[in-house]
C-alpha cells in the first residue's frame, strides 16, 4: 500500500492530469453511442402509445451495440416496427402484473399483526422478482426470430433462477441507476439513464445464455 501510494506521489503531475483526461476521454466516447440511442427513444416516445415498441427499438438497437460495437439510430428504428404488437404485448402483460402485485397492498395494509407485514414484504418480493424478470423478457423477446411473449417470460424464469446471480447483479444496477437519475438528475432519463439499462440488460441476459449453453454442451460430452 506504501509502495503504491510512494509511486502516485512521484509521478508527474502532468502524466497523473493526461491519464484522468484519457479516461474521462475514453468513457466520453463510449456514451456518445448511448446519448443517440436514448435520445432518439425519448422523441419516439412523445406519443405516449408509441412508449413500448420504442423501447423495444432500444433493446435491438443496444443489443446490436453489445454484439458488435455498432449503434446508428437508425437501428432503433430497425427495432420500432418488426416489434411493434409483440412490445405492446409484452408491456401489457407487465403492467398488469405490477397492477395485480399494487392492488395486493392496501388489502394487506388493513390487516392487523404480523402476518400483515410478512404478506407485505411477499408482495414487495414478488414485485422485485417481476421486475428482474421484464429486463430478461425483452431483450429474450427481440432475439427471437418469431417474437413470442410466453417463450421469452418462460426462458427469463429460467435465466432468474439458474443464473440468481446474475439476475440480482442487474436488477440491483438497474435500481440504483434509475432511483439515483430520477433524485439528482431528472433530465439524464431524455439522455442516457434508459439507454444504459437497456444495454445492461442485454449483455446480461445474452451473457447467462452463453453460460447456460455452454453449460448443456459441457453436460453433453461427459453424458
Amino acid at each position: 500500500m506504501v509502495s503504491v501510494w510512494a509511486r502516485w506521489c512521484a509521478t508527474p503531475k502532468h502524466q497523473i492530469i493526461q491519464a484522468f483526461k484519457g479516461a474521462f476521454l475514453d468513457g466520453y466516447f463510449q456514451a456518445i453511442p448511448l446519448i443517440q440511442l436514448n435520445v432518439v427513444c425519448a422523441a419516439l416516445c412523445i406519443p405516449v402509445f408509441t412508449i413500448p415498441p420504442a423501447l423495444a427499438g432500444l433493446t435491438y438497437a443496444t443489443s446490436r451495440l453489445y454484439r458488435d460495437g455498432s449503434a446508428a439510430p437508425r437501428r432503433l428504428l430497425r427495432g420500432f416496427g418488426p416489434y411493434l404488437w409483440a412490445s405492446w404485448r409484452w408491456a401489457i402483460v407487465a403492467l398488469g402484473g405490477y397492477a395485480l402485485l399494487a392492488l395486493n397492498l392496501p388489502f394487506y395494509q388493513n390487516w392487523d399483526g404480523p402476518l400483515a407485514a410478512g404478506l407485505s414484504g411477499v408482495t414487495v418480493a414478488a414485485a422485485l422478482w417481476w421486475s428482474m424478470l421484464q429486463l430478461h423478457a425483452l431483450p429474450l423477446l427481440i432475439e427471437q426470430r418469431e417474437p413470442s411473449l410466453r417463450l421469452a417470460l418462460r426462458n427469463a424464469v429460467v435465466l432468474s433462477t439458474r443464473s440468481t446471480f446474475r439476475s440480482v447483479r442487474l436488477l440491483t444496477a438497474a435500481l440504483l441507476l434509475s432511483v439515483a437519475t430520477s433524485i439528482l438528475m431528472p433530465p439524464a432519463w431524455l439522455l442516457i439513464t434508459a439507454s444504459v439499462i437497456a444495454y445492461l440488460a442485454n449483455r446480461e441476459t445474452l451473457r447467462a445464455v452463453s453460460a447456460l449453453q455452454a453449460q448443456a454442451v459441457a453436460q453433453a460430452d461427459r453424458a
